[in-house]
C-alpha cells in the first residue's frame, strides 16, 4: 500500500484531481475493526458484517475525504451466507451502509446480488435520500473466455429496470494490445480482440462506463465515443434490452425472433416550444447467426412514422416508412456489431442523425431541446465549455452534411438550420 500509494489515497486524488471508484468485497474476522465491539460486527465462519450506523459513517465520512466518489460492494453472494438464523442482520448491514455512504454523497454500485437483495434495497428508509439512484451490475465478471459474451446485458437489464435499478456491464480492456505479462494471472496473456463491442454495449446499459487498461494503455478515441469532452455520458434514456420476440425464439422455437442479441433504447429531446418530444430510436445487434428483419413494432418506444435510418460508422442513410422492415445483417462472431440510429424527419423533411462519432449521437446530454418548421431546425445545445462538436444530418434525399458547432465558454450553444439556404449558424 505504501509503495503503490506513498502520500495515501489522499495525496493521490489531490495530485491526480480525480476521485476514486472503489470496490469492497468481502469482510473477514480478521478485520482490525471488528475487534470493536460497537462497530457492530456479526460473524458467521470466517467473514463477518458490520451493522453499526455509526460505524459507518465515520468509514464513509473518512472516505470522502480522501477522495471516493462511488463504492462497489461485491460478492453479496458471498457476504450473505451463514446468516440463515438471523432475520435482521443483513437487513441491518445493508440500512447502515445505505445511510453512511449517501449520507456523505457516495452512491453504491451492486454486484453479485440476488433479486431479493435489490428489492430490499429499493425499500430501504433512508433519512434525506428519498430518490437516491441504486445500480447494480447486469453482467459477469470481464475475464479470459468470458469476453465473448461478458457484453450482452440485453436481456438481464430488462429485470433491473423494471425495478427502477440502472445496470451496467463490467469493466474492459478499451485496445487489442493490452496484455498482462504477470504469470499465474488470470488475464496472463489475454488481449481482448474487440474492445468496440464492450465499449458499445456498456455505453447503451445506460449505467457507467468503466475500463480497465493499465497506466498509458487506454484507447481514448474510442473511451471519447461514450462521452462529451468533459467526460460526461452520452446515454440513452434507459438501458438497451432485448426486443420481446427474443422471448418468442427462446421459449417457443418461434423463427421469427431473432437468432443472437437484439436490443432496442431510445432518446426523446423535449420541443423547445413545449409541443411532442422528438425521439431516435437506437437498435443494436450481434452473434446473429441469420439475417434479422426489424420492425418498428420491435421498438420499446412505439413508432408509426417514417425515419431515417444510420448505421454507425458508415457513410450514407435510408429513408424507412413505418411499414418497411431494416435488416440487421449476421455476423461471424461477437466484433460484428449492427449499431443503427433511427431519426424524425421534421417538418422541413431533413433529420438531424447527431454526433456520428459518438455511440449515442443524440442525448439528453448533448441536446437540451429542438425545435422545428418548414423553413428550418433549431437546436439548443449543452457540453464542456469551448467544445466543439459535429453534427450531421439528412436532406430530403437522405444526403448527409456535417457541420461544426463550438459552444460557449459555458458550454452552451444555440444552432439554427435553413432549409432553403442551407446556411448553418450555431452561436
Amino acid at each position: 500500500m505504501i509503495q503503490r500509494f506513498p502520500t495515501g489515497l489522499t495525496g493521490m486524488t489531490q495530485q491526480t484531481g480525480r476521485k476514486v471508484v472503489a470496490h469492497i468485497g468481502e469482510w473477514r474476522n480478521t478485520s482490525p475493526y471488528e475487534r470493536n465491539s460497537s462497530n457492530g460486527f456479526v460473524d458467521r465462519g470466517t467473514h463477518t458484517l458490520p451493522t453499526s450506523h455509526s460505524f459507518w459513517r465515520e468509514l464513509m465520512g473518512k472516505a470522502q475525504r480522501w477522495g471516493l466518489l462511488v463504492m462497489k460492494q461485491d460478492h453479496i453472494n458471498e457476504n450473505i451466507q451463514g446468516y440463515q438464523d438471523n432475520v435482521t442482520v443483513l437487513a441491518d448491514w445493508l440500512a447502515a451502509q445505505s445511510q453512511g455512504s449517501y449520507d456523505n454523497g457516495i452512491p453504491i454500485m451492486y454486484c453479485m446480488d440476488q433479486p431479493w437483495f435489490l428489492t430490499n434495497a429499493l425499500q430501504l428508509p433512508l433519512d434525506g435520500h428519498p430518490d437516491r439512484e441504486v445500480i447494480t451490475r447486469a453482467s459477469g465478471d470481464y475475464l479470459p473466455g468470458d469476453n465473448v459474451r461478458q457484453w450482452a446485458v440485453g436481456q438481464t437489464s430488462i429485470f433491473s429496470w423494471a425495478i427502477s435499478v440502472f445496470p451496467y456491464k463490467d469493466t474492459f480492456y478499451s485496445n487489442t494490445s493490452e496484455s498482462n505479462m504477470q504469470e499465474g494471472c488470470p488475464f496472463y496473456g489475454f488481449r481482448e480482440k474487440y474492445p468496440m463491442t464492450h465499449a458499445i454495449a456498456a455505453t447503451l446499459s445506460a449505467g457507467p462506463v468503466t475500463i480497465s487498461d493499465g497506466p498509458g494503455s487506454t484507447n481514448k478515441t474510442m473511451v471519447m465515443q461514450t462521452c462529451r469532452a468533459d467526460g460526461t455520458l452520452l446515454k440513452p434514456d434507459r438501458p438497451a434490452m432485448a426486443i420481446e420476440r427474443t422471448w418468442d425464439r427462446k421459449a417457443f422455437s418461434d423463427p421469427g425472433g431473432p437468432a443472437g442479441e437484439v436490443w432496442t433504447t431510445h432518446v426523446s429531446i423535449p420541443d423547445c416550444q413545449g409541443l411532442k418530444p422528438h425521439t431516435w430510436h437506437y437498435v443494436f445487434a450481434n452473434v446473429l447467426t441469420e439475417d434479422f428483419d426489424l420492425s418498428q413494432s420491435d421498438l420499446h418506444q412505439l413508432a408509426n412514422e417514417t425515419l431515417v435510418a444510420w448505421e454507425y460508422d458508415t457513410t450514407h442513410a435510408i429513408k424507412l416508412n413505418s411499414s418497411a422492415l431494416l435488416t440487421l445483417k449476421a455476423g461471424e462472431d461477437y466484433g460484428a456489431v449492427r449499431l443503427w440510429r433511427l431519426s424524425p424527419i421534421m417538418t422541413s423533411g431533413f433529420s438531424i442523425i447527431g454526433e456520428t462519432n459518438k455511440f449515442v449521437g443524440v442525448a439528453k446530454q448533448r441536446f437540451a431541446c429542438f425545435s422545428h418548421d418548414a423553413v428550418g431546425i433549431k437546436a439548443s445545445m449543452i457540453g464542456a465549455p469551448d467544445e466543439v462538436v459535429s453534427i450531421t444530418m439528412a436532406d430530403e434525399s437522405q444526403r448527409l452534411r456535417t457541420v461544426q458547432c463550438t459552444l460557449s465558454s459555458d458550454g452552451k450553444a444555440e444552432l439554427s438550420i435553413s432549409v432553403a439556404s442551407g446556411g448553418v449558424q450555431c452561436q
